[in-house]
């Protein structure tokens, strides 16, 4: 195979689209419409031997014709020279042919009628049929002339044109041949590819499993983490925990709907190895206080210590709702003391992770007293409970 030379051009980059334009290597595709394409330098040689469309000047009339028409345009030109019978000459144009047998028709047709003529004035008697008979034997002799000469024609141009047939058939059936291979291999590339897309569809959905396993498992390591974080907290408190409300106004407007009537805070411990509570708050008010008054209470927890403390629990327990104002003299909490009843099931060891039965103030707080910023800043309530045994 003749291995095909780059070009060597170099120059300014403002030049390129100009040397591009009549450069040697350029592709181009063949003006005559076959499809091919090539670099330039071989579309001369291209358009004279190898390009089906290309077309050839016709001696007789200078037409171009295709180049695997020319045959049977010469057997069609009017001006292609042929032999004429009837009057035995040789290259003459076709089209005078057709004239030239009309002559010679007329010729014959006048020597028969001078002949007839004067047999009929030297013998009256011969019948007049003789002289329509003596036409017709010379119209018929030069119209069989005339007609082998078209058959002869005919044949020879419907030979090289089934010549032609049986090689287009031919070529044809060798592209068809071509394509059905072609169809074959992409079907085949088609079949290769959709399995690969599946086996990469698998492995995507394994990963993605396996991420989600590894989120998950992170998640719930990571609220452990915060679990342990607030317990530890809640464990180094000694009995002083603050409870720090955030979106106060959400919390509010969802008690004020019945969303979420009540909130519960994280757990806390009254020292390290003591007791385990948490504070429950209704926005709204709960039983008699609903809509007027915020309800505050204390419940009790299982804890790790349970089985060394003393049941039921005793000591006093100071709630407040802190006053977040600038100036610590002119702040004022809101506060209620409470002691423990040893009697009541709130104080009892509890029986389940949280004890449902808790002990406070239906009527802690009125809801008008709640006003901002004094104890609502920046959207968040303060609530600290403190705890003396």
């Amino acid at each position: 195979m003749k291995k095909q030379r780059s070009c060597t051009w170099k120059g300014k980059l403002g030049k390129l689209e100009e040397h591009l334009s009549n450069c040697d290597f350029v592709a181009v595709k063949c003006p005559k419409g076959c499809g091919k394409e090539m670099q330039r330098k071989d579309l001369k040689e291209h358009l004279e031997k190898e390009c089906p469309n290309r077309t050839k000047p016709c001696k007789h009339r200078k037409k171009e014709i295709k180049w695997n028409e020319l045959e049977d345009h010469y057997e069609e030109c009017p001006k292609f020279p042929v032999e004429c019978d009837s009057r035995k000459k040789e290259n003459i144009p076709r089209r005078q042919v057709s004239r030239n047998a009309f002559v010679s028709c007329s010729f014959f047709f006048s020597f028969a009628i001078f002949a007839i003529f004067a047999i009929f004035v030297k013998l009256p008697s011969l019948p007049k049929c003789f002289y329509r008979y003596f036409c017709l034997i010379f119209h018929f002799c030069h119209i069989r002339s005339f007609l082998l000469q078209i058959t002869q024609a005919g044949l020879k141009l419907g030979a090289r044109r089934w010549a032609n047939c049986v090689l287009s058939t031919l070529h044809l059936s060798n592209r068809t041949q071509t394509r059905r291979e072609e169809v074959d291999e992409l079907t085949r590339t088609v079949a290769e590819l959709r399995n690969r897309t599946r086996h990469f569809e698998r492995q995507l959905e394994e990963t993605g499993m396996r991420q989600e396993n590894q989120i998950r498992d992170l998640t719930f390591r990571f609220n452990r983490c915060v679990t342990k974080s607030s317990e530890v907290e809640g464990r180094l408190c000694n009995g002083a925990y603050i409870w720090k409300i955030d979106n106060y106004r959400q919390y509010r407007q969802d008690a004020l709907s019945g969303v979420m009537t009540a909130i519960h805070s994280p757990s806390f411990y009254t020292s390290v190895y003591g007791y385990k509570l948490y504070m429950r708050i209704n926005l709204n008010g709960v039983d008699s206080g609903v809509g007027k008054h915020v309800a505050l209470f204390v419940h009790m927890m299982q804890g790790d210590y349970d089985s060394i403390l003393e049941w039921p629990f005793t000591g006093r327990i100071a709630l407040s709702i802190l006053d977040q104002s600038d100036g610590a003299e002119y702040r004022h909490h809101i506060s209620e003391t409470l002691v423990a009843k040893p009697n009541l099931l709130a104080f009892q060891r509890p029986t389940a992770p949280r004890n449902y039965k808790g002990y406070g103030y239906v009527e802690f707080a009125p809801i008008e007293a709640i006003r901002e910023p004094q104890y609502v800043r920046n959207n968040t309530m303060l609530v600290r409970i403190q705890i003396f045994q």
